[in-house]
Formats: structure tokens, C-alpha cells, sequence
């Protein structure tokens, strides 16, 4: 998942916000906050 890494070396350099959705675990484990949407909420 190279493009994550991509992703991430942009938010530290511009020391901004991405917002990623994706249903792949294995993304998740990646990146430093996962928020998940249940029931219409998120948590």
C-alpha cells in the first residue's frame, strides 16, 4: 500500500488533516486514527 505511505509523508510535510475511507483492515492498521461508522454513528 505505497499510496498510504504517500498520503502520509503529504500530511506530515504540509502538517495537515486527510480524511481516507476504506473497508480494507489491513489500510486501517496504517494510519493513525480510525474512526468507524456504526449504526449511523460515528466512533
Amino acid at each position: 500500500f505505497q499510496i498510504v505511505q504517500v498520503f502520509k509523508k503529504l500530511v506530515n510535510e504540509k502538517k495537515t488533516t486527510m480524511i481516507l475511507t476504506t473497508h480494507d483492515p489491513a489500510i486501517m492498521e496504517m494510519l493513525d486514527k480510525v474512526y468507524t461508522l456504526e449504526d449511523g454513528r460515528i466512533e
